[in-house]
């Protein structure tokens, strides 16, 4: 009898808690997706900054190093061996899952960051840029952020 009243009572707190935490389980992902400030490039610079963000996934997503080294600066340059013999490194590789675009890009002086959907990994890809002379350049493939 004892054990009885012990399933019983283990029973109905498992269902408890279950439906607590059901009741209780955060907004869907594409609620929480659109909750983020996108800010698409709109001036002339933040045109310009996306663009070479936009080079130089397409590069990447084409396997195309050269192309790539033409957009990129400091550290890349040195990563993808851009002087000799172009190539690109394993944590680099990015495909193309959907059109790829910049959703949001925020510049402050002559740095910034332009976040890439479309690719994976994903949902979007972080890509850091960097004015250099009178042209915007990639400086760092800051990676992918999603589900694991």
């Amino acid at each position: 009898m004892r054990w009885l009243i012990f399933a019983f009572t283990l029973t109905v707190t498992f269902t408890t808690f279950a439906l607590v935490s059901f009741v209780d389980l955060p907004e869907p992902e594409d609620e929480q997706v659109q909750q983020f400030p996108n800010h698409e490039p709109e001036s002339d610079e933040e045109k310009a900054a996306a663009g070479a963000a936009l080079a130089f996934v397409h590069a990447l997503n084409r396997e195309r190093p050269a192309d790539a080294c033409r957009v990129v600066a400091e550290p890349l340059t040195t990563a993808m061996r851009c002087t000799k013999r172009p190539r690109i490194p394993r944590d680099l590789q990015v495909s193309a899952i959907d059109r790829v675009r910049v959703f949001n890009i925020r510049l402050q002086g002559a740095t910034g960051e332009a976040w890439v959907s479309g690719t994976s990994p994903g949902p979007a890809l972080s890509i850091s840029v960097r004015r250099v002379d009178d042209a915007w350049r990639v400086v760092a493939n800051n990676g992918g952020f999603g589900l694991a």
